[in-house]
């Protein structure tokens, strides 16, 4: 009697990010379940992305300009007795396609016609085998895919685990537990586990990155659904410099030590964060952090580290970040000065504010674009951009000039500084300074290259010229 015992059981995803793309593999784990996304195309090179917010509609599978023809989405890993499937599922406008849903091959529900309306589709059965979402498509449009729910039955109820997936930064102990008379198998590979797979017999201890894997068995030798979960440990990184060394998408801890942000830039929906400690600068991009310039930064910070065209940079942080940092007012972050031109083709120095002094302008044509460059007196050049929309000009004469700006990347090849000011170069000393501004509505800096109020006291630069300001 034991033996015929089933169990009811539910599982469910919804998608809250793009999770596949064409640059990933088309299998992925959506909540302990392996999923592999197939398709056909009518026209183009294939298109994945996510629509989101309260009116979202889920994983987009195709567009307007890379429509799909047939779409499935499929998926092993739900043992037993399927009986009941629902997917919340629509097309984006004038939308001309169908679902149909397999299980074991064979037909599982009736097939559903999509609208344009992000609808909850029930389909029911019973049958064993893989289960296959199965997409035809007729217009140019997109397919959607906000959720899925399966209800089955099996005769093993499924492992157990004594800690949930996520984030961790101490070394934890996971123990796993299964109805009496059976026998758990796990994997920490990310393979599914068989009978062959090593038997739990003891806690395990997990102190980094991995995806733990389980199966139950009786003792009839019939198996439970495999379940999963993945502990995410950063990379501890003891300063900037060592968060650089990391791949692309590498998620790190990094401790920040008197960190100093030595220029913020907004624009749109962008906040930039240009951070330096002593080992080295970084950007920090749409991080939910709130810093203003001259903060200074100590604490622990976890991100993932995305450089962008070359430029070291973390595209998003934990949600507790601003939990673990204090953050300070600092005094006026001061630029590096740099002496030769062709430091700043290294990547020594990208995100940090630089000033580079007695240098001439020159322009070259490159196809469609006429590019402008700071050139050094050992005829070294580095290209010049005004991504902070201040309006800087850079002169066309042959007077030479001291350059204020952030060092960044045009692309992985070539970096450019991100102008702040452009004066013209005086030696020591002042060159005929002047006691009142020369525009009252010309943007005001300061002699480190900051932009600052006008009501501001001291040796002040505007229009590329330096004043005093009592």
């Amino acid at each position: 009697m034991v033996g015929s015992f089933a169990y009811a059981a539910t599982y469910s995803y919804t998608f809250t990010n793009a999770v596949f793309s064409v640059d990933k593999p088309f299998t992925q784990n959506l909540n302990g379940i392996d999923w592999t996304l197939e398709w056909t195309l009518q026209k183009g090179e294939g298109y994945l992305g996510f629509q989101g917010g309260d009116t979202g509609k889920g994983l987009q599978i195709g567009s307007s300009g890379s429509p799909i023809a047939t779409a499935t989405l499929s998926t092993n890993g739900i043992s037993g007795t399927i009986t009941a499937i629902k997917v919340n599922t629509s097309g984006a406008s004038s939308i001309e396609g169908t679902l149909d849903v397999t299980v074991g091959g064979k037909p599982f529900g009736n097939q559903y016609t999509l609208t344009t309306t992000a609808t909850d589709v029930d389909f029911t059965g019973s049958a064993e085998g893989e289960i296959k979402l199965n997409y035809t498509n007729s217009s140019a449009k997109a397919v959607y895919i906000k959720s899925i729910e399966v209800t089955y039955t099996v005769a093993v109820e499924a492992p157990t685990f004594s800690i949930k997936g996520g984030m961790y930064t101490e070394p934890q102990t996971l123990t796993l537990s299964a109805g009496e008379g059976c026998t758990i198998y796990y994997t920490e590979d990310g393979e599914n586990p068989t009978k062959e797979s090593t038997a739990y017999t003891a806690p395990i201890t997990i102190d980094k990155t991995k995806t733990i894997k389980a199966v139950a068995y009786n003792a009839e030798g019939s198996a439970s659904n495999i379940v999963s979960e993945t502990y995410t440990f950063p990379v501890a990184c003891e300063n900037i410099a060592a968060v650089k060394a990391q791949e692309s998408g590498t998620l790190v801890s990094l401790t920040l030590k008197d960190a100093q942000v030595v220029y913020v830039n907004a624009y749109s929906n962008t906040t930039e964060y240009y951070v330096r400690d002593a080992s080295g600068s970084i950007n920090f991009r749409n991080t939910g952090l709130e810093l203003k310039a001259n903060d200074i930064i100590n604490g622990t910070v976890i991100c993932e580290y995305s450089p962008y065209k070359g430029l070291p940079q973390f595209a998003k942080t934990d949600e507790t970040n601003a939990e673990k940092l204090t953050i300070t007012a600092g005094t006026e972050a001061q630029p590096v000065e740099i002496n030769d031109v062709a430091e700043l083709l290294t990547g020594k120095y990208l995100c940090d504010l630089v000033l580079v002094k007695n240098v001439t302008f020159t322009s070259e044509v490159d196809g469609k674009h006429t590019n402008d460059y700071a050139v050094g007196a050992n005829k070294s050049k580095v290209m010049v951009y005004d991504k902070f929309k201040l309006d800087i000009e850079t002169p066309s004469d042959d007077k030479t000039y001291d350059v204020t700006g952030i060092l960044g990347t045009l692309d992985e090849d070539t970096n450019e500084i991100f102008l702040i000011s452009v004066t013209e170069h005086v030696g020591t000393g002042i060159n005929a300074p002047m006691v009142e501004e020369v525009d009252e509505n010309a943007p005001v800096y300061n002699l480190a290259g900051q932009r600052v109020s006008k009501d501001t006291k001291g040796i002040l630069i505007q229009n590329g010229r330096k004043f005093i300001n009592k």
